[in-house]
């Protein structure tokens, strides 16, 4: 509800009441996959795992109903494109095998180099900006990020280079 009400402050209840529903779908898909997986590092790990779990279901209900309000054929070419700077964004079920894996590659990388809440923290930093196309802005806005704005564009920097030196 905070992350919707908060980029989107029009957003009606009922909408709320079916993005938490979304939520609980999206933990409970794939026999609680998601949650079977979760790693526990310390007692409050679960709330900010949940709180970024239920931050993509609201990110990906916003994008996908903007990309909606588009031209379809203008939405195929710019998820093809992309800006020159940046790969194309795309969901996860549209992505190739070989961009599924540099994913999964890019994610070993922060793994090993960050631990604790800092991993946690990092990670969910990384993700929303480069697959959910959150800003800086919008992602130190998050209460739990605990960063302000030029704080996440010095990890989101760091990260980047780090990945680039493994990479190289």
């Amino acid at each position: 509800m905070r992350m919707a009400r908060r980029h989107w402050p029009q957003t009606p209840p009922q909408l709320l009441d079916d993005l938490t529903q979304e939520t609980y779908l999206k933990l409970c898909a794939d026999d609680c996959r998601l949650l079977r997986q979760f790693e526990s590092r310390d007692p409050d790990s679960i709330f900010r795992f949940l709180k970024v779990v239920a931050a993509r279901v609201v990110l990906d209900h916003f994008k996908a109903e903007l990309a909606d309000k588009r031209d379809a054929s203008q939405t195929d070419a710019l998820s093809e494109q992309g800006p020159p700077d940046r790969p194309a964004r795309s969901c996860g079920r549209c992505l190739s095998m070989e961009d599924k894996i540099a994913l999964r590659q890019i994610d070993d990388i922060v793994r090993v180099a960050y631990k604790g809440n800092i991993l946690v923290r990092n990670r969910a930093i990384f993700w929303l900006h480069h697959q959910h196309g959150m800003t800086a802005q919008g992602i130190a806005a998050i209460p739990w990020i605990k960063l302000n704005t030029k704080g996440v564009e010095t990890a989101l920097r760091r990260m980047k280079q780090m990945i680039k030196s493994h990479i190289d």
